[in-house]
């Protein structure tokens, strides 16, 4: 006669999402370092900046948790953190073409956004200029 395993857990329980604390654990000392450099001159950028970790990704508010106050989405790979902001076609400057022409519609809702990568401590001083730009459209 057969007779079905009994386990304490259920076998269709899906597995823990990952946190921002399981992911900046997971990435290489480099990616992590440029993280928390990011991050902190970010904070710098106004007293009014709300921040949280929101599953596997950090986010940014101005002034207040809302769609329209988000300016920023920082999002990790092995090797990389990508940066996505909130962009206005008619004001944004990137001279050196880090966003390219690709505009997204996914983290920041009915706004454009563009997205680029920050692989090492040398880069910050444009990501700043960039973010900065997304922290003034922010309401």
């Amino acid at each position: 006669m057969f007779e079905p395993l009994r386990t304490t857990e259920s076998p269709l329980k899906p597995p823990p999402r990952r946190t921002w604390e399981d992911m900046l654990a997971r990435v290489d000392e480099e990616t992590r370092e440029v993280t928390k450099t990011l991050m902190d001159r970010v904070l710098k950028l106004g007293t009014d900046i709300i921040h949280s970790p929101t599953g596997d990704a950090y986010t940014c508010f101005k002034g207040k948790r809302a769609s329209e106050s988000r300016f920023l989405g920082l999002f990790l790979t092995q090797k990389t953190l990508k940066v996505r902001i909130r962009t206005d076609p008619a004001t944004f400057k990137d001279p050196k073409k880090w966003t390219g022409d690709r505009v997204y519609h996914w983290f920041f809702p009915k706004a454009n956004e563009k997205e680029f990568k920050i692989l090492a401590e040398h880069q910050i001083d444009y990501a700043m200029e960039l973010i900065e730009q997304s922290y003034a459209l922010a309401k």
